[in-house]
């Protein structure tokens, strides 16, 4: 939009106005469409977590017990824990297989308008070799701006794959489809996220 300024600001920063200016739209589709299979696979957890919504009386396995105690937890919306329940539920899910690593509050950077910003993943998946970023987790802690927040922290972790490529010898890729969730409280929303080589630079100029 012709009328429309930027400056170059931190991910936490980002709102409505940098998606208008960078012409980024959120597209909704249902959940099979997002998932691309007619049928979702059948879960792995604990039975006792599939099979209760409050923590049920009696004895649990290890992992249904610390899930009930995150959920219980991560339902006050408070940003630490549901920051500790999106990393132990990706933890439960196997995220970190095959050699991946789960970190929360990890620090990014990358290029706006002339300056070098950061941007800070709530949590991320990492290749445990070259430090590649395969997921992100944003919390939404205002119910507003958590898109565009998760949105910067995408573009921040394709331009440190691509520093990383570099580095290693490897050419930059045009395309990286990075999934992603925000979380509101125990409550998330999925991303499929495409960050291509136009849309990184066009970050970058000033």
């Amino acid at each position: 939009m012709a009328n429309l300024i930027i400056s170059a600001k931190s991910g936490r920063g980002w709102a409505l106005k940098e998606l208008v200016y960078f012409k980024i739209e959120i597209e909704t589709v249902p959940a099979l469409d997002f998932f691309k299979t007619a049928q979702l696979p059948a879960p792995t957890v604990p039975a006792a977590i599939m099979n209760n919504v409050d923590l049920p009386a009696g004895p649990l396995p290890h992992d249904a017990r610390l899930f009930f105690g995150y959920l219980e937890d991560a339902m006050t919306g408070e940003e630490s824990m549901v920051v500790d329940f999106s990393a132990f539920l990706l933890r439960l899910l196997a995220f970190d297989e095959p050699d991946r690593l789960i970190h929360c509050r990890k620090e990014l950077s990358f290029e706006m308008c002339g300056s070098h910003v950061d941007a800070k993943a709530d949590v991320c998946v990492v290749s445990q070799v070259g430090h590649h970023y395969f997921f992100l987790v944003q919390e939404d802690k205002r119910s507003i701006d958590a898109e565009p927040q998760l949105i910067a922290e995408t573009i921040a972790a394709v331009y440190q794959n691509n520093r990383s490529r570099i580095v290693a010898g490897l050419p930059t890729l045009q395309q990286m489809v990075i999934p992603g969730i925000t979380m509101r409280g125990a409550t998330p929303i999925f991303f499929k996220i495409p960050i291509t080589q136009d849309l990184e630079t066009s970050a970058q100029p000033y």
